[in-house]
């Protein structure tokens, strides 16, 4: 299904208790390099939202009637109403436009946001996460599709929540909204493909993160690495149907994707100290007696 690419809308987040409008000034947010620096009073200009650029790899200068700032790697917001150029050497910075909302009521954590950034000219690190998040974005941004633009406000949550926590008395560590979704997203993909062959790269593409992160919420959240995870999985599916059905180990080892008949039998009894057919024969003794 098509999606009507012109005049995308902004892209509304929640995150915590501030609320942000995201826009995109083109169909995608990359940056075109500077054929021409001649006529630079041209271009300078300011905005009425934020203005932030990921500079993957730079250097980009910014110049403002006071100074030139040379940024070569790291996220740059520069604040509303503020006269300046952005000039990138490298087809590799992206920009998007932001406004924090003003909220109904009294929100201490939205007004600590606004009066930090604008303070002036903004850098903070760019780490493997966001350089992977903003990228995804960009492409997703271009194409066409509800999908993708689904994808792309996602991927946006992802940015803006890494951004904020970066502002000093600014404690994200309560808010788990991300990281809740991230792990049900997690948890279903693995379901949904448990009789296939599943690397950490299938799950990182599926939720739109890198494979480091995706690595360490599992870590976290499982005590147990992604391989270990999955073949817990295949395991449990593997007990049911030894308990619930008079299929062969060799038919249940091919089911759940786990090799050779040998290999089953090996790390069954590994986890459960008996064999795949003792089990069965323990879970029917006992269903007798029930």
């Amino acid at each position: 299904m098509e999606y009507n690419k012109k005049n995308k809308p902004a892209i509304k987040l929640k995150i915590s208790d501030i609320k942000l409008q995201v826009i995109r000034i083109n169909d995608t947010p990359q940056m075109s390099m500077w054929q021409d620096t001649n006529d630079l009073i041209a271009q300078v200009h300011t905005h009425l939202s934020y203005e932030v650029i990921f500079v993957t790899r730079g250097p980009l200068e910014v110049r403002t009637y006071e100074t030139s700032l040379f940024f070569d790697r790291g996220i740059v917001i520069i604040p509303p109403n503020l006269s300046h150029v952005t000039i990138p050497s490298d087809e590799e910075c992206f920009c998007l436009l932001f406004v924090i909302e003003k909220p109904k009521h009294d929100n201490p954590r939205a007004a600590c946001l606004n009066d930090y950034l604008q303070k002036g000219i903004c850098n903070f690190e760019l780490s493997d996460d966001v350089d992977y998040y903003i990228r995804a974005f960009s492409r997703k941004s271009s194409e066409n599709t509800h999908s993708a633009e689904k994808a792309a406000n996602l991927l946006a949550e992802l940015i803006f929540r890494e951004i904020i926590s970066r502002i000093p008395s600014m404690d994200m560590s309560g808010d788990t909204k991300s990281e809740s979704w991230c792990i049900g997203a997690i948890e279903s993909y693995i379901n949904t493909h448990i009789k296939e062959k599943i690397t950490l790269s299938d799950v990182a593409n599926h939720v739109y993160m890198s494979n480091k992160l995706v690595s360490r919420i599992i870590m976290r959240e499982y005590k147990m690495p992604l391989s270990e995870l999955i073949t817990q999985k295949k395991l449990q599916i593997a007990q049911a149907l030894l308990k619930k059905t008079d299929k062969k180990v060799k038919e249940i080892a091919t089911t759940v994707n786990m090799g050779m008949e040998n290999y089953f039998y090996t790390i069954f009894k590994k986890h459960y100290g008996v064999s795949p057919m003792e089990y069965r024969k323990m879970c029917r003794e006992s269903d007798k007696q029930d």
